[in-house]
């Protein structure tokens, strides 16, 4: 796996501040949410699943949406972004999805 560079720490802010913001938007999939809040840290896979304390591959199972995780890793991921696990419509998640796919 690739070694990430450092993050600046204003580059760390800004990628958090948009995350939150997108969050409050109406919301992300879990797969990209994940993703997003790992990055906005600058942390690797390998790095976020000990710091989280769970597997690589369950990291990349749920960043990949492969996974099923459990309410208590969905809030364990959650809970240090200040984050609550919550429902969103499927319409809303689908749209921020290909939004943060676009160029």
């Amino acid at each position: 796996m690739p070694k990430l560079s450092p993050l600046s720490r204003e580059k760390m802010m800004r990628l958090r501040t948009q995350l939150a913001d997108d969050v409050e938007a109406g919301g992300l999939p879990l797969s990209l949410a994940v993703r997003r809040m790992r990055k906005a840290i600058g942390f690797t896979q390998v790095q976020f699943a000990k710091a989280m304390r769970l597997t690589t591959r369950q990291i990349w199972e749920i960043e990949n949406g492969k996974a099923n995780p459990s309410l208590e890793t969905m809030n364990k991921l959650a809970h240090p972004f200040g984050f609550r696990v919550g429902f969103i419509s499927r319409h809303r998640a689908a749209a921020m999805e290909e939004a943060d796919r676009a160029p």
